[in-house]
């Protein structure tokens, strides 16, 4: 029933884009004003009715819990808490909202269609990050392309994430991979501190965002291809610089996943630029594979 309703309101919406780029294209063919009423009174169905839906499905599924309710804010119409949360420092925001809230231990929200639980105390965080029901991360589109839609911190719970972590398990996460790049991870640490201690000395201010990034490209080069930092490629270097741009670019469609036009809610095209990075990822390291085939990773004896 939930499918056929989605459906419905896709087909609507459909119908009502036709109109308004009918009247866009030919300005002089006035419509009547029956048929623009008619217009947007499908169009606000469009919107409204895909909403209902997962606001239904979501009190369904509360329907055998607890009677007490979790404390959170309301949120507006169709966005929910998306317009107090987004922007910058989104962290603080959402400490704010549970010290407004008393729900320090547990907080309920809506960010558009997705319902989200948020704990700033450790003891109930770590209940929830070890509880079976909260396995599952929201898939993120531009984490989903640029891992090539198989990578085991997205993989949904099951079969394919257990064999992803037994792959883990014994090739690059082993003990002894991990105790021969040891050495790289200290290198790496010992010139992120030189470097903040440097970046406080001649100004006050640390970018870390700058920091971290060429921090994890450092490591990534050492662990993975064998690279000193200072021989990594410029190639390499923008197109990590250009995926962490793209993973932290906000995406509505992200928070409209349960509904069959999510994707057309990634206004910013974010899914598009991600499949054409990952594209060219895959042909560097392709090349790489090929010439540097026979001589094994980097730590293996």
């Amino acid at each position: 029933m939930a499918m056929k309703t989605e459906l419905m309101a896709t087909m609507i919406s459909s119908i009502f884009l036709a109109h308004f780029t009918t009247t866009a294209i030919s300005p002089s063919a006035q419509p009547s004003w029956l048929f623009s009423l008619l217009s947007i009174s499908l169009a606000m169905a469009a919107v409204t009715l895909p909403f209902a839906v997962t606001t239904r499905r979501a009190r369904g599924r509360n329907n055998g819990a607890a009677a007490a309710t979790i404390p959170g804010p309301r949120g507006w119409p169709l966005v929910g808490s998306l317009p107090t949360v987004s922007g910058p420092l989104m962290h603080r925001r959402l400490a704010a909202l549970t010290d407004a809230h008393g729900a320090r231990r547990l907080m309920s929200l809506t960010l558009g269609a997705t319902p989200l639980l948020i704990s700033s105390h450790p003891e109930t965080a770590r209940e929830i990050l070890s509880g079976a029901a909260f396995v599952d991360r929201p898939p993120k589109a531009a984490a989903r392309e640029l891992m090539f839609c198989r990578a085991i911190g997205f993989a949904p719970a099951g079969e394919y994430w257990r064999r992803l972590h037994r792959a883990a398990g014994a090739g690059m996460l082993s003990p002894r991979r991990l105790a021969a790049l040891e050495g790289i991870r200290r290198r790496v640490a010992d010139g992120m501190v030189r470097r903040v201690a440097d970046q406080m000395e001649r100004s006050g201010e640390v970018a870390m965002r700058a920091l971290l990034q060429s921090a994890s490209l450092e490591s990534m080069a050492g662990s993975v291809l064998g690279l000193e930092g200072g021989a990594v490629s410029e190639e390499l270097g923008e197109m990590v610089r250009e995926g962490y741009e793209l993973v932290g670019t906000f995406n509505l469609g992200d928070y409209y996943y349960t509904t069959l036009w999510g994707p057309l809610m990634d206004l910013w095209a974010v899914g598009p630029a991600c499949r054409r990075l990952a594209a060219r990822v895959g042909g560097y390291f392709g090349k790489i594979i090929e010439e540097e085939g026979g001589r094994g990773l980097p730590g293996e004896g």
